[in-house]
C-alpha cells in the first residue's frame, strides 16, 4: 500500500503480475512511514484508548495521523488546518453528534488529505446554516467513504461544501423518509469540485404545512461547481401534504416532488452510469370537514440545468418523479435559457469498486464493470486527489499515478477482477482507478477513482 506523500518512502511500491484466466494478481508492497501515528478513540474508555471523544482526539492528533474510533456515540468535531484519517471500527456503528452544532472540516492545506470512513451522523444541527457537516475552504482532498446519516433522527442530515478543491464521496448514503419543514438541498456545493461514486442521495421529504403543501427538497445542488457522478442515485425529496382541509387556512394544493439534481450559475455536471430522478408528488384527498378537495401535485424534475451551466449524461436519461394520482409526472430534464445539456443513453462508462476488507494479509479484489471486450489498465497512485480530465465527459483522473497495471480484455460477463494481497500498516492507503478503451468504435473511458485504506 502507499500513502499520500510518495517522497516520504524509502523505496517505491513493487507490483508483481500473473494472469491465470481473467485474473491479475498484484502484490503491492509498502515501506511504512516512520512518523505515522495510530491513535485509538473509545467512548467507553476501553483498553488501549488514548481518547474518549472525537473533539479532543481531532485537536491533539498530529497531521497525517489515523484515529481508529471504536463503536459508540461521539460529539461533533472541528478538523482544521491539517490532514487526518478518522476510521470508524467495522465492529459496530460509530455515531457522531446526537445534538449540537455541525461538524466541520476546513482549511485543509494543499497536498494534505482528510478521510472520514465508516461514520454515521445523527441528530440535528443548531448551526445557522442548518448543516450537519460542513466542508469549507479546503485546498487538499477530503474523502468521505462509507459515511451515512441515521435517517430517523429529529432533523435531516445536510452536507454543505464551499470553496473546496477536491471532495470525494464513495459509498455514502444520505437518505431518510422522515418529514421536515426546513427544506434545503441534501448536498449543497458552492465553488467546489465534488465527485460521488456508488452513493445514494435523497432529498428531504417535506412535512405537513399549515397552508399549501411544501415541495420536496433537492437531492444535489451545485452552484459554480464541478460535479461528477459515477454509478450513483440522486433523487429529489417527496412533496409534503397540507395540514388544513377546510376553513381559513384550507389549501387547494399538495407539495410537488423535489428536484433530483440542479446545476446553476456556471456549474458543470457529468452523470456517468447514474440515476437522477425527481421526487414524487402527493395524491389528492377530500376534506372530511366539508372543505375543498386538495388537488394532487406533480412529480419533481429529474435534472435542472440553469443559465450558464452544462450537464452531460452518459447512460440512463434523467427521470421525472411520479405525480400524485391524476397529476403529471415531473420532466426528466429541464434546460433553462443559457444552459446546455446532452444525453447519450447508449454509452456504457466503466465503474469500479473494492471488494473485500483491506486488512493486512487479506486478499481484496479491484472490481471493474465495463463493456465486454474492453482493454485497459489499473492505475495506482500514492495520492488521493483527482483532477478534471479532458474531454470532461471522461470525469476525473487521479493525480500522481505511480503504477499502471495492464488488464486482460473484459470478459462477456462485463466484470473483471484483479486480486491484491494487502501489505502495510493500519492507516496506509493508495488510490485506484481503471482506464479502458471500448471495442469498435474505440472510445477511451476512466472509471471512478476510489481509496483503499488499510483497516485493523
Amino acid at each position: 500500500m502507499m500513502r499520500s506523500r510518495p517522497n516520504r518512502f524509502s523505496s517505491p511500491p513493487a507490483i508483481r503480475l500473473a494472469t491465470p484466466a481473467w485474473a491479475v494478481l498484484a502484490l503491492i508492497g509498502l515501506t511504512p512511514v516512520l512518523d505515522a501515528q495510530v491513535l485509538v478513540v473509545d467512548a467507553a474508555g476501553g483498553p488501549g484508548a488514548q481518547f474518549t471523544d472525537l473533539p479532543a482526539a481531532v485537536a491533539a492528533a498530529p497531521a497525517g495521523a489515523t484515529l481508529v474510533v471504536r463503536p459508540g456515540l461521539y460529539s461533533q468535531f472541528v478538523l482544521a488546518g491539517k490532514g487526518l484519517t478518522i476510521l470508524g471500527d467495522a465492529g459496530g456503528p460509530v455515531r457522531v453528534a446526537r445534538f449540537g452544532f455541525a461538524s466541520e472540516v476546513r482549511d485543509v492545506p494543499a497536498g494534505a488529505t482528510v478521510i472520514l470512513q465508516n461514520l454515521t451522523f445523527q441528530g440535528f444541527s443548531l448551526s445557522a446554516s442548518g448543516l450537519s457537516l460542513a466542508i469549507t475552504d479546503t485546498r487538499g482532498s477530503v474523502v468521505l467513504d462509507d459515511v451515512q446519516n441515521e435517517p430517523g433522527t429529529v432533523a435531516p442530515f445536510r452536507l454543505g461544501i464551499a470553496n473546496a478543491a477536491d471532495v470525494q464521496l464513495h459509498r455514502c448514503r444520505f437518505t431518510g423518509a422522515r418529514e421536515h419543514l426546513g427544506i434545503g438541498a441534501r448536498i449543497d456545493a458552492f465553488d467546489s469540485s465534488v465527485l460521488l461514486s456508488d452513493s445514494t442521495i435523497t432529498g428531504i421529504r417535506a412535512a405537513q404545512s399549515l397552508a399549501s403543501g411544501v415541495d420536496g427538497g433537492t437531492g444535489l445542488r451545485a452552484t459554480r461547481s464541478r460535479v461528477v457522478l459515477w454509478r450513483s442515485t440522486i433523487r429529489g425529496g417527496d412533496g409534503g401534504p397540507c395540514c388544513f382541509r377546510s376553513g381559513a387556512l384550507a389549501s387547494t394544493t399538495q407539495g410537488r416532488g423535489g428536484i433530483g439534481a440542479e446545476v446553476r450559475d456556471g456549474a458543470e455536471l457529468a452523470v456517468l452510469r447514474s440515476t437522477v430522478r425527481g421526487g414524487d408528488g402527493r395524491d389528492a384527498f377530500d376534506s372530511i370537514f366539508g372543505g375543498p378537495t386538495v388537488a394532487a401535485s406533480a412529480g419533481g424534475v429529474g435534472l435542472q440545468v440553469g443559465a450558464g451551466s452544462t450537464a452531460r449524461v452518459e447512460g440512463l436519461p434523467p427521470l421525472g418523479g411520479n405525480g400524485g394520482a391524476g397529476a403529471p409526472a415531473g420532466q426528466g430534464l429541464v434546460t433553462m435559457a443559457g444552459g446546455a445539456a446532452t444525453v447519450d443513453s447508449d454509452s456504457f462508462p466503466p465503474a469500479a469498486e473494492l471488494i473485500g476488507t483491506p486488512a493486512a494479509g487479506r486478499t481484496v479484489t479491484f472490481d471493474l464493470e465495463a463493456r465486454p471486450g474492453s482493454l485497459g489498465a489499473l492505475l495506482l497512485s500514492a495520492q488521493t486527489s483527482v483532477a478534471p480530465f479532458e474531454p470532461r465527459a471522461l470525469g476525473s483522473i487521479l493525480s500522481g499515478i505511480a503504477a499502471v497495471v495492464p488488464t486482460p480484455p473484459v470478459p462477456a460477463t462485463g466484470r473483471l477482477g484483479i486480486n491484491a494481497v494487502v501489505v502495510g500498516p493500519v492507516g496506509a492507503r493508495l488510490s485506484a482507478q481503471f482506464a479502458t478503451v471500448d471495442p469498435a468504435p474505440a472510445r477511451l473511458w476512466l472509471s471512478n477513482p476510489f481509496v483503499v485504506l488499510i483497516v485493523p
